[in-house]
């Protein structure tokens, strides 16, 4: 049966995209615009009866005709802009009213609406010559116009998309032409817009691919898949359709050892993932919302790499391994976000306060294979990814990457090419925004700025801390040590200076010791170590903490800032954005007065912890705050979560 009759919370994800198509075709109009600028389909809602009558007729191609009729409309209960459409269709015998004098203002049914397609496409329901009107399910299966997710008791605006859109490729009674054939020989599109503003994958779009599982599983098979029926829409959502999977299915294979502990990989030829992770143990974890939680979603995270394949190979990005590790963990953190309300999956955002480290100290190598530990590289990428979700996705959604993958997969079909350059992928990002800006910037030029994406850092040694949590009832910090150098071979790689002594000390604004710690750096050059502080300092204090080291005889040091908060910040707060207050030498400023500070584009401002060194605003995920502290100005976007970041007042 492919109806849905439930009450349950429905994702109207892939609706929306089809409406998008069906709009661009001119089948399809919205009731508004969105304050982002997109359309609004309102597709979350019954359609009227009238609404009903409007995409038939333009279904039948006489949707121009019908809005440009002369025609009387007998009907009183009909609106202006609708008297033209009912007018035709009544004078062609089309429709008729719920009385003599009345249209019928009410909603459609389901089996209204089939009956009004089955029609278009040529069926009769007159004596029942080919279906009844109370019944047009069973034709509606048998032509295939009833698409998985349709919901034939609460049947909404989406429903109405989902239908029309399988009735255009739905063959037309006798098998001659399918619909959409129709329409272009009528002239209402041509074949170039019909291939260019549809995909016939978006009919599977709510239909759960085959997972096959081989060898011997540490946990239930049943588990493995109740999971991946739960949870692949989801990633659907935040990534796009997959290709081969969509038809295919995938296969997860448990390794057991064969290649040692912890190895993973996924194959685009084979459509397989092979997982083998030994320490079963760390999956039963009260940090997990259910048990082997994390194994689960390291198979989606290697699945995620097979959305986007070619036949047997992967469509790439060929500026950086952190850009495809990316690609794939943005769906993790939305996920959380959406299921669970857990807004900030990878602790308090500490986004800003990696990027404040520099250039050249966040990425600096090509690959995952050149780098010392992986952690920073992908840590900073997929928040990079999860700012330009937040900020850029339409209004009410988290598609953003939908476009992006999108976009992607489009150019390979036309190109051939498997791989993504820098300045091409930024073209992309561009193109899916839509106009849109994130901190004031295109996202092409933003995406650019970030430390993350610089591939070419300098050699030398480095040294450089940030926050474990960005707000915290302690001063919890990351810290790294390593070498850039460059090999035999003309590349740059980084070795990691294991077991290096680090001196940490965190300090108040007004530069009071109030924590420290002696730690060393481990096997891979990071650690992480949280500073017991001393009582007394008042929530919403901003403090540096500094990082010391000593190498071939050359002292380095490394800051970087956390907020204190007693009780710290949960992690379903959201709309929250947090500016830590320098000057030119990287203390915090504390002397700013509330008069000096003028912001536009926040829900709320408050400047309450102005004399901690900080100015905390409340802007709606994905708004776009205007600041002015003191004359110096800046454009911030608000990503899904806590934003806390770091800017130079004076």
């Amino acid at each position: 049966m492919a109806a849905n009759t439930n009450d349950e919370p429905r994702d109207i994800t892939f609706e929306l995209a089809m409406a998008t198509d069906l709009k661009g075709l001119g089948l399809f109009e919205g009731v508004g615009t969105n304050s982002d600028g997109s359309t609004n389909f309102d597709l979350s809602r019954a359609p009227s009866r009238l609404e009903a009558l409007v995409m038939l007729l333009r279904l039948l191609g006489k949707g121009a005709d019908a809005k440009m009729y002369n025609g009387v409309c007998p009907f009183t209960d009909v609106p202006n802009w609708g008297r033209p459409y009912v007018a035709y269709a009544y004078d062609n015998g089309l429709t008729n009213g719920s009385s003599k004098t009345h249209f019928g203002m009410g909603d459609a049914s389901c089996a209204m609406y089939l009956t009004f397609v089955l029609r278009a496409l040529g069926y009769s329901d007159a004596d029942g010559e080919d279906f009844t009107w109370d019944d047009p399910f069973t034709l509606a299966e048998r032509v295939k116009i009833m698409p998985v997710g349709v919901d034939t008791k609460n049947f909404w605006r989406a429903d109405v998309v989902a239908v029309s859109y399988a009735a255009l490729y739905a063959a037309n009674k006798g098998g001659t032409q399918a619909l959409s054939e129709s329409l272009e020989a009528q002239g209402v599109f041509s074949a170039t817009q019909f291939k260019e503003n549809t995909d016939e994958r978006l009919l599977l779009a709510h239909t759960i691919p085959e997972l096959r599982l081989e060898g011997d599983w540490p946990c239930s098979e049943e588990l493995l898949q109740e999971k991946w029926a739960e949870i692949y829409p989801y990633y659907c959502r935040y990534h796009g359709l997959p290709t081969k999977i969509l038809t295919e299915g995938v296969t997860w294979i448990w390794d057991g050892g064969a290649h040692g502990s912890d190895y993973v990989e996924y194959n685009a030829a084979t459509n397989s993932v092979l997982m083998n992770r030994l320490n079963h143990h760390r999956y039963f974890s009260d940090d997990f919302h259910y048990d082997y939680e994390d194994l689960f979603l390291q198979c989606m995270h290697e699945t995620s790499h097979l959305f986007w394949q070619a036949g047997s190979e992967n469509i790439m990005t060929a500026f950086g391994q952190w850009a495809w590790e990316a690609t794939a963990l943005v769906a993790e953190s939305m996920y959380f976000a959406e299921c669970y309300n857990d807004y900030n999956h990878s602790n308090i955002r500490r986004f800003d306060c990696t990027e404040f480290c520099g250039w050249d100290a966040v990425n600096g190598v090509f690959s995952d294979s050149c780098k010392y530990d992986r952690t920073i590289a992908n840590g900073s990428a997929t928040d990079t990814f999860i700012y330009l979700c937040s900020v850029l996705s339409d209004e009410g959604e988290w598609n953003y990457f939908t476009k992006v993958n999108g976009l992607r997969i489009k150019r390979y079909e036309e190109t051939g090419e498997l791989t993504v350059t820098l300045d091409q992928y930024a073209a992309l990002l561009d193109e899916a925004a839509e106009g849109r800006t994130i901190d004031g910037m295109k996202p092409s030029d933003w995406f650019r700025a970030r430390a993350i994406s610089n591939t070419d850092g300098e050699v030398g040694d480095y040294l450089i801390t940030y926050p474990l949590r960005s707000i915290d009832g302690y001063a919890a910090v990351s810290y790294a040590c390593w070498n850039r150098f460059v090999d035999g071979q003309g590349d740059k790689r980084e070795k990691a200076y294991a077991g290096q002594s680090i001196k940490l000390k965190a300090f108040t604004p007004s530069g009071e010791l109030v924590g420290s710690a002696a730690v060393q750096t481990d096997d891979h050059g990071i650690g992480g170590a949280e500073l017991k502080l001393a009582p007394g300092i008042a929530d919403n204090t901003a403090l540096k903490v500094t990082a010391t080291t000593t190498i071939g005889g050359k002292t380095m040091t490394a800051s970087t800032y956390t907020i204190y908060d007693q009780f710290w910040v949960k992690p379903d707060v959201k709309e929250r954005m947090y500016l830590v207050l320098l000057d030119a030498n990287s203390d915090i400023v504390t002397d700013i007065k509330a008069s000096d500070v003028k912001v536009t584009g926040a829900k709320s401002v408050d400047t309450s912890a102005l004399s901690g060194g900080v100015l905390v605003l409340n802007v709606a995920t994905g708004g776009t705050a205007n600041i002015n502290i003191g004359g110096s100005t800046f454009t911030l976007s608000q990503l899904i979560g806590v934003r806390v970041v770091p800017v130079t007042v004076r």
